[in-house]
C-alpha cells in the first residue's frame, strides 16, 4: 500500500527556517531545519542561518534520465499515467559553497502539481531522489496535507515528485498483489479442505 498520508505539519521541536533563493521556483514551498543541526562547507562550519536553498528544474534529458531509472526501479508503475515533476536541489552558504548537513535533516514541503492543489486527497504521491554518488533511492516517509507534500532528507541533487490518481497501479502494488493473490489461494485451499470436511461427516451420518 502507498506510504503516503495524509497528516498533520506542526514543528516540532523549534526549527530554523531556510531561505529559498528562488521563492518562486514551482517547486519547493518552504524548508527548514532542526535548531540542533549543524552543517559544513567543506571544513568549515555554517551557521544555519546562512544557508540558502536553490532549486532549479531539470532539462528534458536529465528529466528523462531520472524518470528511465525510476520505471526500471519500478517495472508495474506506468508513467504514462503519473505526473513526474524533477528539479535539481542545492544548499550552500551565504557566499555560494556547497553545504552539507552533518546532523539533523532538512523538512521540505514540495508544491502539488498544476491542478491538484484542491484535490490532492484524490492522488498518491512519491518522492524519488537521484543520489550524488548514483542509484535511486525512493523517500519512504512522505506526508501531505493541504499545504503541500511533506519530506525530509539530509542528502540533496535531483529529486522527483511523482503523482498517481488513485486507482492507477503505483510503487508496490505488484508485491502487495502477489501477497494478496496467495492469501486468497490458502483461503481457498482451507475452504475446500473445510467443505470437504463438512461434506464426509453429513455422509458418514
Amino acid at each position: 500500500r502507498p506510504v503516503a498520508a495524509e497528516t498533520s505539519s506542526h514543528d516540532t521541536p523549534k526549527r530554523i527556517p531556510v531561505t529559498l533563493d528562488n521563492p518562486d521556483n514551482g517547486f519547493v514551498k518552504s524548508a527548514s531545519l532542526p535548531e540542533t543541526a549543524k552543517a559544513k562547507a567543506g571544513n568549515d562550519d555554517v551557521a544555519l542561518n546562512k544557508i540558502r536553498l536553490i532549486v532549479t528544474k531539470l532539462d528534458n534529458s536529465k528529466k528523462k534520465a531520472l524518470t528511465d531509472a525510476i520505471k526500471n526501479a519500478n517495472g508495474n508503475l506506468d508513467l504514462d499515467k503519473a505526473l513526474v515533476d524533477a528539479y535539481d536541489i542545492q544548499l550552500v552558504d551565504d557566499k555560494g559553497n556547497t553545504v552539507t548537513i552533518t546532523e539533523g535533516k532538512l523538512k521540505v514541503c514540495l508544491a502539488f502539481p498544476s491542478g491538484q492543489t484542491k484535490k490532492y486527497s484524490s492522488y498518491y504521491y512519491y518522492i524519488y531522489h537521484q543520489k550524488t554518488e548514483g542509484g535511486l533511492e525512493r523517500i519512504n516517509s512522505v506526508n501531505y496535507n493541504a499545504q503541500g507534500v511533506w519530506f525530509e532528507n539530509d542528502k540533496f541533487s535531483p529529486y522527483a515528485l511523482l503523482s498517481v490518481e488513485k486507482g492507477e497501479p503505483s510503487p508496490g502494488t505488484g508485491e502487495t498483489i502477489l501477497y494478496t493473490v496467495l492469501a486468497i489461494i490458502f483461503l481457498c485451499l482451507s475452504g475446500g479442505a473445510i467443505v470437504h470436511v463438512a461434506l464426509s461427516r453429513r455422509r458418514g451420518e
